[in-house]
């Protein structure tokens, strides 16, 4: 009796093909989480640098500041922004004008990654002397 070999692959052929799929699926997979975990980091930035602007642009609107702190939030996506406004403490120039009514302005987000924070924070100047 011969035995002929009819077309088809082995069980050790099939084995060593699964393998090596098996393996590029796991790195495409890991790959794939990397970027997913990078693009909802930059995500929640961008999220956070946009509130940051809009809560400067708001704040330095109103009449009248005061110098303290406040808490806003947290919004929707978790973040919580700081709103600091401080007399700006800023060097007299030499020619004898006066730096009066200046004040920082600040906002500060934080919100959480994993198990740490991340910080972003936007601040500018406000001369008091314009809403006299």
């Amino acid at each position: 009796m011969t035995w002929r070999r009819l077309g088809g692959f082995t069980l050790l052929e099939v084995i060593a093909a699964m393998a090596v799929f098996g393996l590029a699926a796991v790195s495409v997979v890991s790959v794939l989480g990397r970027t997913g975990h990078s693009v909802s980091k930059n995500r929640m930035r961008m999220h956070a640098m946009t509130q940051v602007e809009s809560i400067l642009q708001a704040r330095s609107k109103f009449p009248a500041l005061e110098p303290g702190e406040e808490t806003l939030g947290p919004d929707r996506e978790g973040v919580i922004y700081t709103l600091t406004i401080e007399e700006a403490d800023l060097p007299e120039p030499d020619q004898g004008a006066e730096l009066a009514d200046l004040l920082w302005v600040r906002v500060t987000a934080v919100w959480p990654v994993g198990n740490r924070e991340e910080e972003y924070y936007g601040e500018t100047l406000r001369y008091e002397g314009l809403f006299r």
